[in-house]
């Protein structure tokens, strides 16, 4: 009996295609400008003190506040 050294690599790979993670696709707002974005950053942007999840383009604009504070990253791509 021989051993079909391409019939189990391909059995190997179909058995990680179903091992692996699915990718969770998401989506969320800016909650300034309202753009559906693939990362948005939580910051404090106010004297109120509550914590935003603003886009790139709003995070940029809020730099230059004086209360302006980095919380994280929020992504829509999400491995787990």
């Amino acid at each position: 009996m021989r051993f079909d050294v391409s019939a189990a690599f391909t059995l190997f790979q179909l058995k990680l295609q179903t091992m692996s993670k699915p990718v969770r696709i998401r989506t969320k707002a800016c909650e300034s400008c309202q753009l559906v974005s693939s990362a948005l950053y939580r910051v404090i942007a106010d004297a109120s003190g509550v914590w935003k999840l603003l886009c790139p383009v709003c995070r940029t604009r809020a730099e230059a506040e004086p209360f302006y504070r980095y919380g994280g990253t929020w992504k829509a791509d999400k491995r787990h």
